[in-house]
């Protein structure tokens, strides 16, 4: 298996018909980000199409994402760390390899309980 790095242009890691994603590179990259951000935080889209996204966020200790919502089935899946997700007035303690899948429209919020990353699925 060979080992390829992920451009960073959008128009360019979506190419193709088939592709390779480091999570382990992007994760390591992506917590670099986020522990410079005011914010604590920092995305990627790792791919998009249609009306599917796939986006990997990575958080500092406590860092968060406001309540918000979208109009598609949502999984939020724990690579690295912990985050407490919040949906639908139900408290979700995520860990490394735990995933919360939420319908369409449910308002959610997502808090990191320490330095964490997580991919999110956005499919509707």
């Amino acid at each position: 298996m060979s080992h390829e790095t992920q451009p960073d242009k959008p128009h360019e890691r979506f190419e193709g018909t088939a592709a390779l994603v480091c999570l382990d590179e992007i994760t390591r990259e992506l917590i670099d980000v986020a522990n410079t951000r005011e914010n604590g935080r920092a995305q990627r889209t790792l791919y998009r199409h249609e009306s599917v996204t796939i986006a990997m966020f990575a958080f500092r200790d406590r860092a968060a994402l406001p309540a918000h919502a979208a109009n598609a089935v949502v999984t939020i899946h724990c690579l690295q760390g912990r985050v407490e997700v919040t949906a639908d007035d139900r408290n979700f303690d995520l860990v490394t390899g735990n995933l919360v899948r939420m319908e369409p429209k449910v308002v959610h919020t997502v808090r990191a309980a320490s330095p964490a990353a997580i991919i999110v699925h956005i499919a509707g």
